[in-house]
Formats: structure tokens, sequence, C-alpha cells
């Protein structure tokens, strides 16, 4: 859930990754006790309010400006504004301002040039991209979307995954098969639209 009460993402499913975010939120509480930071300590609770989708994603780029930022860091900015990217299309569909195709269209475009969300966004962006890259047949870009996908999902087995992931085998199947012109041209032309709109 984002800072505005939407949900974008589910909660964690293993036990690892659950006490992962009680360390996390525990350091959140004691960093936040301690009053206004500076220093060491303002950076420290500004990345993990990133981390943790707390920090407002206007603020990032003022905030990290006069910072020299790790490699780590970097990427974590970048996946926060990959994040807000998502959001911002998938508020666009609820609003039926952006159809299904166009907001599966727009993520493509996202995985193409790199910008590449967080794990708060990161099943919807890769299911998306997955169906659209079958749609293109581009097998590149769908090997990559269903390895990440059956990498984040390894060891779960619910009832959305047993619906889910039959459907992901046919979508990187349907990219490998031969490339169809006509499909081809018209699922072209939409992200064109899309593109020329960004």
């Amino acid at each position: 859930m984002d800072s505005a009460g939407n949900i974008i993402g589910k909660p964690f499913q293993s036990l690892a990754a659950c006490e992962q975010m009680l360390q996390r939120a525990q350091r959140l509480v004691a960093l936040r006790a301690n009053g206004p930071q500076i220093g060491a300590g303002a950076r420290e609770l500004f990345f993990l309010e990133l981390e943790l989708d707390l920090a407002p994603i206007e603020q990032v780029s003022v905030r990290t400006a006069s910072w020299q930022l790790a490699d780590a860091e970097v990427a974590l900015v970048a996946s926060k504004l990959a994040d807000a990217e998502v959001t911002a299309a998938y508020s666009a569909v609820r609003a039926s301002e952006l159809s299904e195709e166009e907001f599966a269209a727009r993520l493509y475009g996202m995985a193409r040039s790199g910008r590449i969300p967080s794990s708060t966004t990161a099943t919807m962006f890769w299911v998306c991209v997955l169906r659209w890259a079958s749609e293109l047949r581009d097998a590149d870009m769908a090997e990559q979307a269903y390895a990440i996908l059956r990498s984040r999902f390894e060891g779960i087995n619910n009832g959305w995954l047993r619906w889910a992931r039959p459907r992901w085998e046919e979508q990187l199947e349907a990219a490998r098969a031969q490339e169809s012109a006509a499909a081809s041209g018209s699922c072209w032309r939409a992200v064109a639209r899309i593109s020329a709109a960004l």
C-alpha cells in the first residue's frame, strides 16, 4: 500500500521476508524515536523510509541531490521512481484514462528502456510485460519476465499461482513462436502511440 492508501502490491509470503520486514520496521521506529535526524542518521532514515514506501516520491530528487550515492542507493532511487510511474499508470487505468492494453504497452516500454520497479510493484509490472511481450513475439523480453516471475514465486503455491503459472507458460511459448507480421504490426502501432504520449 502506498502513502495514499492505494494497494499496489501483495504482502510477502515467506517467514524470512516477514522477519526482514520486522527488523526494518523496528529500525525505523528506533530512528524516528530519536527525533529529527542529521548527518548519517538522516540519510539512513530517508533510505529506509524510501525502501518501505514511506517517503513522498516528489521529495526523492531534492533529498538526494546533495548526496554522493552508492550504487545500491542509486538503484533503489531508480526503482522507486519506476514504482511511481507504474502506480500513476495504474491510477490512469482505474480512472478510465488508459486502457489495459495501453497500460501493458507502457510497462513493456519501461522494461525495454531499463526502468525497472522495486518489489513493491514488481509482480504487476512483470505480468504485464510478459503479456505484452507475448503479443509482440518478443521472446527475449518474455523470457526475462517469465524468469523473474518464476524466481519471485519459487516455492510458493497458492490458488492464484496455480491459475497464473500455466498462463505465463502459454505466453512465453507464444512469444517464442514464429512472428506473425499482422499481429506484430498492430501491437507495435499501439506501442508507438504510447511512446509518443510519454
